[in-house]
């Protein structure tokens, strides 16, 4: 049991530094900072218009936002903000409590609709399914003029998930 644990423990630490590597040639910024809608301590927080501003000018950006349940008020910033500047050229949002937001989840992701498509989502199956509704989901979001016809595939995309438990079943998400 030991050895699998240390060959594990091993298999990790070198995907870490592998991905560290990638991400120092990509030139990737990373903010060790809380990215908020508002700030409340001036020394911890991030406004996020404030980065969306500053990546604004070097285009491209793509966000990446898991945030353990703030990440609504980010995307009411960004649906905001984006009404007046170019986009980033996608999101990937982890959302959590979704049972219980749903309906916000709906409002915002709505507002986001004229930029944005919908184009992948993922349930996260550490997270619990209430009802029909997995807790916690990953969406991936693709600007509209990317969606044409020479770009559409089969959704979803045979093998693209993983599960994020490798012990546990994957939760399957209908796509009818």
């Amino acid at each position: 049991m030991k050895r699998a644990a240390l060959s594990q423990a091993k298999y990790w630490l070198a995907q870490s530094v592998r991905f560290a590597v990638e991400v120092r040639a990509q030139r990737w910024k990373f903010y060790r900072r809380w990215i908020t809608s508002e700030i409340s301590d001036k020394r911890r927080d991030f406004r996020f218009t404030t980065l969306l501003d500053l990546h604004a000018k070097e285009g491209g950006a793509l966000l990446k936002i898991d945030i353990e349940g703030g990440e609504l008020s980010l995307l009411n910033d960004l649906s905001s903000w984006i009404q007046s500047r170019t986009p980033p050229i996608g999101i990937i949002v982890e959302f959590h409590n979704v049972a219980n937001r749903l309906s916000e989840m709906k409002f915002v992701i709505n507002q986001l609709t004229p930029t944005y498509k919908i184009v992948h989502v993922h349930a996260n199956n550490y997270g619990a399914v209430i009802g029909d509704i997995p807790d916690v989901i990953e969406i991936i979001f693709a600007p509209v003029e990317l969606d044409t016809a020479g770009r559409r595939r089969v959704v979803p995309i045979p093998d693209l998930d993983q599960p994020n438990n490798p012990l546990a079943s994957e939760i399957r998400i209908s796509w009818e």
